[in-house]
């Protein structure tokens, strides 16, 4: 007969060890961080990786689209904990600029989607590194 004892002290350790790193939630504060700034950068370049189309407020008056008072910018909000980080807003308009749809008085204006919640590839990348360092794989 074979008999296979396996010493899993390490491990456990090893366990233990990235159960505190993670009950601390740095990683998810860095994502958010990461989600924050890439919400503020669709915003300031007006879409990414495609520009948004203008809206006519923006055309008629000049200034940015989707940043008539800047109330759905500075309404975007950060939560995290350590499972998730989530980037959002409860404003009730904000939806059909993100997705765009029928909007207006007997849902007459067809509103183009503008999405301010994406990331690039860049940013995706950004947030997968941020996961290996934390974990301290190279």
């Amino acid at each position: 007969m074979i008999k296979i004892n396996i010493d899993n002290k390490d491990l456990e350790i090893l366990k233990k060890q990235l159960q505190k790193k993670f009950d601390t939630m740095p990683l998810m504060k860095k994502i958010g961080g990461l989600l924050l700034d890439a919400v503020e950068e669709n915003f300031e370049k007006e879409g990414r990786p495609e520009k948004w189309k203008k809206s006519i407020r923006a055309q008629l008056q000049g200034g940015k689209t989707l940043q008539d008072t800047g109330r759905l910018a500075k309404s975007i909000v950060l939560v995290y904990d350590k499972k998730k980080a989530v980037v959002g807003t409860n404003l009730v308009y904000a939806a059909i600029h993100q997705f765009g749809g029928k909007a207006g008085r007997g849902l007459s204006v067809n509103m183009p989607a503008r999405p301010y919640l994406q990331l690039t590839d860049k940013e995706i990348s950004k947030i997968i590194k941020a996961g290996f360092n934390f974990l301290e794989i190279k």
